[in-house]
């Protein structure tokens, strides 16, 4: 659900780079097409080095699929995820995978390096469960979000 979510994510803020480290990009343009993203509308990268692609772009929105992918150099690549996104001023969603916790896999520098970490549960076919952020750098102190449900079509 996190994948289909994100790739949904792109077909809305266009132009998008989706740097995917786990499908291929027939894989993933499959997924654009069942979703109805118009495959123009989004880069699709399945390289380390989508800042490359991003550049030349130029999005509104970038998602790097799965940061958990980087292993140990997982909370080194978000913590370059965030400057860059923020010397580009593009929104970047880095995807990680979770612990059965709930907890981001790998480092836990991976939410401090983050502006806002959402946990997303899958809840049958095509809904999914955005429980309130673990961290949200902008929410006045003590605030919690609502929890959402949604829906992929």
């Amino acid at each position: 659900g996190k994948s289909r979510l994100a790739l949904k994510l792109c077909g809305k803020l266009r132009p998008a780079v989706y740097a995917s480290l786990e499908m291929p990009e027939e894989m993933t343009a499959s997924y654009l097409a069942k979703l109805d993203v118009p495959l123009a509308a989004v880069w699709v990268t399945t390289g380390r080095d989508w800042r490359t692609v991003a550049l030349q772009a130029k999005p509104r929105l970038v998602v790097v699929d799965s940061i958990s992918e980087f292993g140990h150099g997982a909370a080194a690549e978000m913590a370059a995820c965030y400057e860059w996104a923020h010397r580009q001023r593009v929104t970047v969603i880095a995807i990680c995978h979770a612990t059965k916790s709930g907890d981001a896999k790998g480092s836990s520098e991976l939410e401090h390096k983050s502006d806002a970490a959402i946990v997303i549960r899958a809840r049958g076919r095509g809904r999914v469960t955005m429980v309130a952020p673990r961290k949200n750098r902008f929410a006045p102190p003590g605030a919690l979000a609502p929890v959402a449900n949604c829906s992929i079509v």
